[in-house]
């Protein structure tokens, strides 16, 4: 696919987004001072939606679900997770891995490329700091 396809594509993605909006997604991300992620919280329908919606929508779900996949099969971690209609959490108790530290940088990587592409009326990046205990 060309890149000017592409770009009309993401146009016409934005087009549509503008003629239906709803509240926007929100992921919370739990960080420690030395900015290590320990957690997310993402909450936002993921319901079918009009083309474009849809599209967020798949994407913060699908990058959520893997992250917490990934750290559970790829990592010694045990993450606590709680997943709902339109919410999941995933929060590390114990000292968070470096394999589940780069699989978490991912997730916020994905996040902020779609906040990016689609705008933060559609989804919202936020971060929670804590001292470490």
């Amino acid at each position: 696919m060309e890149q000017d396809d592409i770009n009309i594509r993401m146009d016409r993605q934005r087009d549509i987004l503008a003629e239906e909006h709803r509240d926007p997604f929100v992921i919370t991300f739990f960080t420690f001072a030395n900015e290590d992620i320990y957690g997310f919280v993402a909450k936002g329908s993921t319901g079918f939606s009009k083309y474009g919606l849809d599209i967020i929508a798949a994407a913060v779900s699908t990058l959520t679900i893997n992250a917490v996949n990934s750290i559970n099969q790829f990592t010694d971690d045990s993450p606590e997770v709680d997943m709902g209609r339109n919410y999941m959490k995933c929060i590390i108790h114990e000292k968070v891995s470096r394999d589940s530290q780069i699989l978490l940088r991912s997730l916020r990587l994905g996040m902020e490329d779609i906040q990016r592409s689609y705008g933060e009326q559609y989804l919202i990046i936020e971060e929670i700091r804590m001292e470490k205990s």
